[in-house]
């Protein structure tokens, strides 16, 4: 069993431990990455499957479960080299869900990966990505963003991040952003801006649920781009399964 184990933990703190790395050049991060990852799928090939953008097809619900685990005014890197669901595509160390969590019954993974698109920029299957998107089905609720400073130092406040949700404007639930949502620019988000959130985690009776948060950049087609990551217990949790499952595109 705890053999097993060490396997199944294995990718998860590589990923964890590789993203407190400071690369002199951030485009190199998942060529630098390529040599471990081929070393991953010479065992445990059969386990976890393709290799796509720094998750794994075979684990890939789960791989989307991470997030910031401390947030000081990241940008969003100025040239793409990853999707916006994949721990790639930030310069920040992260937390990630890890399977210990889902295998003692603490939650249970409600969306479902319909299929995965990924094109390569050479053969190298562990190396540069011309571009990756993937079909997911999950609970999608609509719900509002706000954030607000706290000025401690002036060249430096602090930014507290929240949403809303249609089901009670009285219920706050904290998020946990990517980048720097409220700084000016191509990947900026307003304060009042309409976001979604896709239901990754479950929690049991006691435990937390986990939400990507979502911005909507092809309404018609149903395209999203993560912009963040919200937790919550189970007296928090959003109505998601009064709707139904939403097929989704995320970028």
């Amino acid at each position: 069993m705890r053999a097993a184990w060490s396997e199944d933990y294995a990718w998860e703190n590589i990923a964890t431990e590789y993203s407190k790395l400071s690369l002199t050049f951030p485009k190199d991060k998942l060529p630098a990455l390529s040599g471990v990852a081929a070393k991953i799928a010479q065992h445990q090939r059969d386990r976890l499957g393709r290799y796509v953008a720094g998750c794994w097809e075979g684990t890939l619900a789960a791989d989307l479960g991470w997030s910031l685990g401390f947030f000081d005014g990241v940008a969003r890197p100025s040239a793409w080299r990853a999707p916006t669901w994949s721990w790639l595509s930030v310069d920040a160390p992260i937390w990630q869900l890890h399977p210990a969590y889902l295998k003692l019954g603490f939650g249970s993974i409600t969306a479902t990966i319909v299929d995965v698109d990924c094109a390569l920029v050479g053969q190298d299957e562990f190396g540069e990505l011309l571009s990756v998107r993937i079909r997911v089905a999950a609970w999608l609720e609509e719900a509002i963003l706000f954030y607000e400073s706290t000025v401690r130092r002036p060249e430096k406040p602090k930014w507290f991040y929240y949403v809303q949700t249609g089901h009670s404007t009285e219920r706050e639930l904290s998020v946990h952003p990517d980048y720097d949502i409220h700084t000016p620019g191509r990947h900026h988000l307003p304060s009042g801006s309409r976001v979604y959130l896709m239901e990754l985690v479950r929690g049991s009776r006691v435990d937390e649920g986990f939400s990507l948060l979502l911005r909507c950049i092809h309404q018609d087609k149903q395209i999203y781009e993560r912009v963040g990551a919200v937790e919550y217990t189970t007296r928090e949790q959003p109505g998601l399964s009064e709707n139904g499952k939403t097929t989704i595109t995320l970028v």
